[in-house]
Parts: structure tokens; sequence; C-alpha cells
């Protein structure tokens, strides 16, 4: 294995077919494209420190992160009051690192569109309100994504669906920005990580495994361990041993949101969501009967029909989803009745059969449970050690809230230097259930974390304190804070479960989304919640 930032065996250009690439690197070590960042960033977190009184040289600067963890629109919506209230106390400014899993990366995806986007949050968070409660989705804008999708893409999943057609309508917001394209190299802001893990690889025992875990930063995407990474504007693209075999069109945030936020509900709410989206399309629809005349003459339409019939008679032996598979009747059915209203096709900049189309290759995706498709770029990579990882062309990534719903497995990576976690917690159920993950995590994998007090924790767990630490003599301090709590929702806490449930697949009001900030600031405002988060900064600058 090579170590440093050297790439495997790149003696040849990124862009032409049959030489090495430099696109991919096998390494556990940090990208350079990461180190110069961190180089801009210590040193503003080192101006900011001073600016509360806290004095350090230049390598002693304390590495601090932001944990947020999954939990949908809530989690979206509670880290930006978070980091804005963050700010406010002039904590932000301390921060190396911010990694989110599933709703957080929607959340850090908005706020990274801008450099400084520290120092706009007030404005961005009235962005976010309006956005969420007032704003709207495009159906044409969707068709037109998932009809590319369906043409160009051959790794297509339902990861594209659920980007698409039911995080657009969810977030009222189509990004066709990139990931590479996030400026930080700066350091006016703490540098993004984004969670995802191996799908095909993620089971029960394996979810405190090391090498399932995939990140994604603005310079590079790829497993930490082993070590096997390929820049983000390559991520999607076809390699073999190292080399770039096709570049295919890189993957923007609509699709990465899709990606890292697909674990918002049970499979069967996630299928019936899926089914009823494609409903919507399929019953908005009218078609004349003379261009359905003209478009029977082709035979791609009849091998199409026929393959869903087929389809449809799979799905009928699936008991979660036969009660939807009127789907495929309803593609079957030739209308011979005058459109009432402007067909949906006429609307959209699609063609007539798009809909079937993207039901065609939709449907069998459900009764496969396929997901985050995407090329391999490790494929029979002789570098690269680890296991079965470069026998598979296709890799299939998904929410990291499957495994372990805060990614602590990626900030406590010891090339990152993290000795200070704040974990901001806005999953449901067991306000502890991630730091319980996160110690199982490193006890099995031998990585320092420190002791938990279980019966604490278990005691607490109806109803959480807002604040908890977690230190041990070499090992990084963990600030726990439960979002719904008994300070911020004293008596209520059931109550706040029940109205933000991570399960909501459509947005909130605007006084909604306003009271989730509130509580949410109120978790960093808390006089004790500050004065325990500067106590903490202090010692890890000791």
């Amino acid at each position: 294995m090579m170590e440093g930032t050297e790439y495997s065996k790149a003696k040849g250009t990124s862009d032409v077919q049959g030489n090495r690439s430099q696109e991919i690197r096998i390494s556990v070590d940090l990208s350079n494209g990461e180190k110069a960042a961190n180089i801009q960033r210590m040193e503003n977190v080192r101006q900011s420190l001073h600016e509360l009184k806290i004095d350090c040289s230049q390598d002693n600067v304390p590495g601090i992160a932001v944990l947020g963890s999954g939990g949908g629109l809530r989690a979206m919506i509670a880290l930006q009051g978070t980091l804005q209230e963050l700010e406010n106390q002039n904590l932000l400014g301390t921060v190396k690192y911010l990694c989110g899993v599933s709703g957080s990366t929607w959340c850090m995806s908005y706020l990274y569109k801008h450099e400084d986007w520290p120092k706009k949050l007030p404005t961005l968070e009235k962005g976010l309100c309006e956005k969420l409660a007032g704003g709207s989705w495009e159906m044409n804008k969707l068709l037109d994504a998932l009809g590319a999708a369906v043409d160009e893409d051959d790794e297509y999943s339902l990861t594209d669906f659920w980007a698409y057609a039911i995080i657009y309508e969810m977030l009222s917001e189509l990004d066709e920005a990139l990931l590479s394209e996030q400026d930080c190299e700066k350091g006016k802001a703490p540098y993004p990580i984004y969670a995802a893990v191996d799908g095909k690889r993620l089971t029960e025992a394996s979810k405190t495994s090391k090498e399932i875990w995939f990140e994604f930063t603005p310079h590079e995407a790829g497993f930490p361990s082993p070590g096997g990474f390929v820049s983000t504007t390559h991520f999607g693209s076809e390699f073999e041993n190292a080399e770039l075999k096709k570049k295919n069109k890189q993957k923007n945030i609509g699709y990465l949101r899709g990606l890292w936020g697909s674990a918002l509900a049970s499979s069967e709410e996630i299928k019936k969501a899926i089914i009823d989206s494609l409903k919507q399309f399929i019953f908005g629809r009218n078609v004349d009967a003379a261009h359905l005349q003209e478009e029977k003459k082709q035979s791609e339409t009849y091998r199409m029909r026929s393959v869903l019939k087929d389809e449809r008679n799979l799905l009928r032996k699936d008991a979660q989803v036969q009660d939807y598979v009127t789907v495929c009747e309803i593609l079957e059915k030739e209308s011979v009745e005058a459109a009432k209203q402007t067909p949906l096709h006429e609307k959209a900049s699609i063609g007539v059969w798009t809909l079937p189309k993207i039901a065609f290759k939709t449907l069998p995706l459900l009764r496969t449970w396929t997901w985050g498709s995407n090329r391999n770029f490790l494929y029979k990579c002789c570098d690269i050690q680890s296991g079965d990882l470069a026998n598979d062309d296709i890799i299939s990534l998904v929410d990291a809230g499957l495994a372990i719903n805060s990614a602590y497995p990626l900030l406590l990576r010891p090339e990152r230097k993290v000795n200070l976690i704040l974990s901001f917690d806005f999953s449901s159920g067991d306000p502890f259930e991630t730091v319980k993950m996160a110690a199982k995590y490193c006890k099995e994998n031998n990585i320092p974390f420190p002791k938990l007090d279980e019966k604490t924790l278990e005691k607490d767990k109806d109803n959480p304190e807002n604040c908890y630490i977690f230190q041990e003599e070499n090992a990084p301090t963990v600030i726990h804070i439960p979002l719904f709590n008994r300070v911020n929702c004293e008596g209520k806490i059931d109550e706040w479960n029940e109205k933000y449930s991570i399960f909501k697949l459509s947005s909130y009001t605007d006084q909604e989304i306003r009271d989730l900030l509130r509580v949410a600031k109120q978790n960093v405002s808390n006089l004790n919640t500050k004065e325990r988060i500067l106590a903490e900064i202090q010692n890890a600058v000791k």
C-alpha cells in the first residue's frame, strides 16, 4: 500500500483511456486538498480562540469537530439553528470539521454553496424557512431530471428516483451544483465531510465495521479503510485497475442528497412513497388516441409493455407492494379518450413514453431493493488491500444512518486529529443510540473513545438532560446534546418527537420551522451548555 498522497501508479493523465489515472489514490492519508484547507482553517481557529481569550500556539490548536446526526427534515432544520447559535456565541470559528449524516448533509450542502456561509447564516436561515415552508417544485424539472437519469445513467437505481421525485419535492430545490465546486480551501468555514456506507456489505453484524464507511468531501470520495479514494470530479466514472475507462458526468448535489438521505423511513414506507409518486405521474397523464396509435408502431414500446406485464406479475408476489400494482396496469391501458386537459407530456419537455420508461426502470428495482448504484473506482485495483471490494464493478452506497446515525468513524480517523467532538443528535428513539454505537465501534476497532456511564444513559433515555460530557485520558472528549430534552422541551419531549417525526416526507409550516430552530438554538445558548463547551475547548488546548 502506498502512503502519503501518492496516487496509484500515477504516471499517466486522468483523461486518456488506457493510462494509469491520477484520479485514484491508494492511501490512508488525507488528500492534499483537505490538508491545504486545514492549514488555512487552523489559523482562523487560532484567531477565534484568541477572541475568546484562549491563546494557543500554532502547534497546539485543538481539533474541534461538529457532528450532525441523521433525522430527515428535522435534522436539516435543527442543524441550521445549531450552527447559527454557535456563530452567535462565537464558537463556530473554533470548529475545524463539520460532518453530517442524512438530513444534516442536506443542511450542509445548502450552506456550502457559499464560501463564507458562517457570516451569512441569518440570511441563509431566512431563505431556508421560505424554501421549506413556501417553496414549490416543478413537474417539468422533476421529469427532465428523472428522464435524463433513466436515459443517460447505466447505473440508474432507486436513489435517482428518490433524489429527483421525493427529496426534490420535500426540499423545494433540485440542486444542480457540484460537490467539487464547494470552495473551502481558504478556511472560512469548517471542512465538510458527508457520510455514506457500502450497502452491499452492510449487515447487522457489519454496522461497526470500519470497511463499510464511505466519505465525500469537496476533494475526494472514498473508503477511509482500507484507504482508497477517487477525486470527487470522477466519482461515478468507470475505472479498471486504476485506469480511467470512461469519464461519466459528475453527480450533482441533487443526486447526492438522495444518496446521503435514503433511509428516512421503513422500507414499506419508502416503497409506498415511490410507487405513490409513480401513480401521481401516471394518473395525471392523458394521451390522445392518434398519438398512441403512432407510438404503438414502435417495437420498443411493445417490448416495454411486455416486460412491465411480467414485472407486475412478479410484484404481485411481494406483499409489500401488491396493493400498488395498479401502476403497471395503468401503464398497460390504452386510453382512447381525448385529453380533458393539457397532457402532462406536453407540459414537460419529455417524450410521451418517458413516463412508462421511468416506471419500466424503477419498478424492478423495488423488488431487488437496488440503491446507490455507482461505478466502483477500485474495480480490479491490484493495489488495494481489502477482501472482495475490488471484485465488484458496481458499489451500492446508502444512507450512513443505516449503520450509525452519526459519522463518528469518519471523524475518528487518526489523520484528522480530532480531540473534541460536539455531537448534536437529531435522531429519534433512544437519544443515546448514536454515542453508544460509536463506543461499540471504537471498542471493536481498537480506537480510543471515552467510557460511557451506561446506568445514567439508561435512566435518562426518556427524559435526557440537554448536555452530556464523556471524557477519558488519551481519548477525544465528546459533548453529546440531544435535540429534545428536559431543558428546552420540559415535560413535552414525546410531543415534540411526534410533531417532528423523522419519517415525515413533507415539509413543515413556517411556524413549525421557526419553533424547531428556536429549540435547537437553545441547546447552544443555554448558559450551562455554553460554559461547558468553553471549558472543554480550554481543556482541549491544554
